[in-house]
Formats: structure tokens, C-alpha cells, sequence
């Protein structure tokens, strides 16, 4: 079945091991822990593994996840939308936390006639998002927390224009 459109919602315009690197920079860890987190991802980016992960850092990079870190790490989103020859929709919140304007850009440069659709005040999860990180983050497993009321419409102008 052929395809009408794609959309992107927060999507990653770069490779993964640079988005996190953005990341684990923007935590505020101790200069000891982030050099600790710096030097695994660039084990794993390059296909190596790590068995010992210190206790703050398992959850990005346990054992089970390293795999699939690697072969992300090698992906490049922005080269591969590319090669897509399908009407695209890039949304896009501006208090995300996760991608940024960075990751947005790149995606245009790899489809400069694709719709963009930016939200000024809306986080990774599409929810209308505080300045404050922390606050921002607390809205991730807010079920309760609506929708960015921008991202329903944008959505279904696109499908309705490809359909």
C-alpha cells in the first residue's frame, strides 16, 4: 500500500549518540558523572559494551539497551528523510527537552518542502510545558495533562490534505 504522508512529531534530526551526548550535558551531573556517562556513550556509539555502569547512569545504558543504542548511534535521520519522496509533516515543541531547534533544522535541510509546524510552548510529550525543567519533566507521566491544543489540528489538516 503506498504511503500518503509521514509526520514526524519530535523527531530526532540527528544521530542518537549526539542527542544524547546534548542531553547528559544539560543534566547538571557532577563533572566526575558526566564524564562517566560521555565516556560509555562513546564505548557504545562505536559498538563496544560496558558490563559495569555506574548506578545513576544503568537506566540510559544497561546491558540489555547498549545494542540498541550502537546501532542507533549510526543512524542519520535528517540523510535518511532525504531519500523520502512522500508529503511530510515536522512538529515540533519548542520547551522540548529531548530534540531541539537543532534536530529541526536538520530534518529541513533534509526536506526543505516538508510542513513544519512549531508549538512555542510545547514539551517532548506535546503538553503545554513550564520554562522550568524540572516542572516540564514532571508533565512526562502527568496522564491527566491535555494535549498541546495545537498538535490534534495540525495532524489532521495534514491528513485530510494527503488523503
Amino acid at each position: 500500500m503506498p504511503v500518503s504522508g509521514l509526520v514526524l512529531l519530535a523527531g530526532a534530526g540527528r544521530p542518537l549518540g549526539e542527542i544524547l551526548h546534548d542531553q547528559f550535558v544539560a543534566m547538571n551531573l557532577t563533572d566526575s558523572m558526566l564524564d562517566k556517562a560521555l565516556t560509555i556513550l562513546r564505548t557504545v556509539a562505536a559498538g563496544g559494551r560496558v558490563a559495569e555502569v555506574p548506578p545513576a547512569l544503568r537506566m540510559a545504558f544497561r546491558p540489555s539497551v547498549q545494542p540498541f543504542l550502537a546501532s542507533e548511534c549510526a543512524v542519520d535521520p535528517a540523510r535518511d528523510l532525504a531519500r523520502v519522496r512522500t508529503p511530510t509533516l515536522l512538529v515540533q515543541g519548542l520547551r522540548d527537552l529531548q530534540v531541539n531547534g537543532r534536530d529541526l533544522a536538520a530534518l529541513r535541510r533534509g526536506r526543505p518542502d516538508a510542513e513544519v509546524v512549531t508549538l512555542a510552548d510545547a514539551n517532548h510529550m506535546f503538553k503545554v510545558a513550564p520554562e522550568d525543567r524540572a516542572a516540564n519533566f514532571a508533565l512526562y507521566k502527568n496522564r491527566a495533562a491535555p494535549l498541546h491544543p495545537g498538535v490534534l489540528p495540525a495532524l489532521v489538516r495534514f491528513i485530510e490534505t494527503q488523503a
